[in-house]
């Protein structure tokens, strides 16, 4: 195995891997036939992330890989993917009661999820959605944070077939590439606006995860930073009777009893 050759050609970088780890120990080779054993991590940009057996993380070009290593990316690696979200709350209707108002609070979210570079990809992932709410009121004596609402929504990038033959070329048609999926999620929050006080919930950010088939996370996106820390977590609270806390630290030690 020539490692030498394929660190100096790829040129090792000593990373901290965000998302867990996905794929196996296998022997990876590039175009000019140099060799190396790791396992794949995840994608940067249009990099590959390898771990090797003795811990050390390299940075690969995609394009740079053997044939068959680029075949193996398409099946098994997920593909660097963008993640866009879309925000529109509405306050649809405010209603007046016996001594309080009711403000009623719509929240959607727009998931874009487009697949990004040229390498092929034949996998099927899964986009889980979380909106997240803070309670409102000062009575409570402290401020609450809970799962909402939440959302899977299944997809691939696979080409879709297209049956029949071109009418001017009389030649099969061509696959269509799928590039992009997209869903949408919508929550509903009241607050209670009292002479003195509020009580209630209401909208505070998104948490979004995308899973690969053997369900490990390989890529997210946030409305905050601090809720990164929530991902390995997040889906022991989607029933929305449990709290988050709002600190990180507190969240680790609570799910490491």
């Amino acid at each position: 195995m020539n490692k030498k050759s394929i660190l100096g050609l790829f040129g090792a970088a000593l990373l901290l891997c965000t998302f867990a780890q996905a794929g196996a120990f296998r022997t990876w080779s590039d175009k000019k036939g140099n060799t190396i054993k790791a396992e794949f991590v995840r994608w940067s940009g249009t990099k590959v992330m390898l771990k090797t057996e003795e811990g050390r993380e390299l940075a690969v070009p995609a394009d740079g890989l053997s044939p068959a290593d680029q075949e193996y990316l398409a099946k098994i690696v997920p593909p660097e993917m963008e993640i866009t979200v879309d925000k529109d709350i509405d306050t649809v209707r405010t209603i007046e009661k016996s001594g309080y108002t009711q403000r009623e609070e719509t929240a959607t979210l727009k998931i874009t999820i487009q697949k990004k570079g040229k390498n092929p990809s034949t996998g099927t992932y899964k986009a889980i959605v979380y909106m997240l709410t803070d309670i409102v009121g000062e009575e409570m004596g402290a401020n609450y944070r809970r799962v909402g609402a939440y959302k899977e929504h299944t997809f691939s990038f696979k080409e879709e077939k297209s049956e029949g033959k071109d009418a001017e070329t009389e030649k099969e048609k061509t696959p269509k590439k799928k590039d992009e999926t997209t869903f949408s999620i919508t929550h509903v929050t009241t607050v209670d606006d009292w002479r003195y006080k509020k009580e209630g919930w209401q909208y505070n950010g998104f948490i979004v995860v995308i899973l690969d088939e053997k369900g490990k996370v390989v890529h997210s996106k946030v409305s905050m930073d601090t809720f990164d820390s929530f991902i390995p977590y997040i889906d022991n609270y989607k029933d929305g009777e449990k709290n988050l806390p709002f600190h990180a630290d507190t969240l680790t030690q609570r799910n490491s009893k």
